[in-house]
């Protein structure tokens, strides 16, 4: 939802000296730069604004202040210490007081920072935008659910975020919204191809150990493998032989209460 094309075209200011913005989120699909609520433009080395947001793993809280700046801004990010859970309803909020930043979710502190000093630095011609990460070149929409967002001119303290998670805090109590069926969101494919290697990307609908096995045509089979569960993983096959045929295969496999799952 954007609210504004230019954080400059807003009525009222957005805070500068002391902020909360905080989010009631549910993710279904993570991503390495996700948002529930952003006035940021981060581009290459310029940095400036704030963002509430998510990577692959965890809650993630962006910001730039003139205390930091070198020019073009510089931003800080916080990532939780814990993991969210895929479908499950979280609370989660960031905090800056011009000395720190805090994040806070489910009403524990996860991150800190003290490498911002000072009002927080804007981009006037940056959007605001919830459901997603938006700036000048990056439109990363939520695949989720948000069911209320706040912004704040006020910092508050752990008991202040703690009283604000207990009012609807029975959400977290509900049984995670997921879909448990194993199955390709991006079937296998090839990409990024030179005279002696190429790339293998697939993306499963849940977080997954995935392997890739692959031969030359008159060879034996060789595989990759990469533990760590996740939905999208890329696979960088080298040593090939140039104007060769070469086969090979993707498998993607969970194991949970529901028993194990491998296509």
């Amino acid at each position: 939802f954007l609210i504004a094309p230019q954080i400059s075209d807003l009525d009222t200011p957005l805070p500068t000296n002391a902020l909360t913005v905080e989010a009631w989120v549910s993710i279904d699909m993570p991503t390495t730069w996700g948002g529930f609520i952003s006035a940021v433009q981060d581009n290459a080395d310029a940095e400036k604004g704030w963002v509430l947001g998510y990577n692959q793993t965890a809650f993630t809280f962006g910001l730039a202040s003139e205390g930091t700046d070198d020019g073009d801004g510089r931003m800080t990010y916080l990532k939780s210490d814990r993991p969210f859970e895929i479908g499950r309803w979280h609370h989660v909020a960031g905090t800056y007081d011009g000395l720190e930043m805090r994040l806070y979710m489910d009403g524990q502190l996860v991150g800190t920072s003290k490498e911002q000093t000072g009002p927080v630095l804007y981009d006037p011609t940056a959007p605001l935008a919830i459901g997603g990460y938006l700036d000048r070149n990056e439109d990363q929409g939520l695949d989720g659910r948000i069911k209320a967002v706040q912004i704040q001119d006020a910092a508050l303290n752990q008991a202040q975020i703690e009283r604000e998670f207990k009012k609807s805090s029975k959400l977290t109590k509900l049984a995670p919204k997921v879909d448990t069926k194993l199955d390709w969101m991006v079937s296998p494919f090839l990409t990024w191809p030179t005279s002696d290697a190429v790339s293998v990307i697939a993306e499963a609908t849940r977080p997954a150990k995935m392997w890739v096995k692959f031969k030359p045509e008159d060879g034996s089979w060789s595989q990759m493998t990469q533990e760590e569960p996740a939905k999208l993983h890329e696979f960088r096959l080298q040593g090939l032989k140039p104007h060769s045929k070469y086969f090979y295969q993707v498998y993607a496999d969970v194991t949970d209460a529901d028993g194990t799952q491998t296509i």
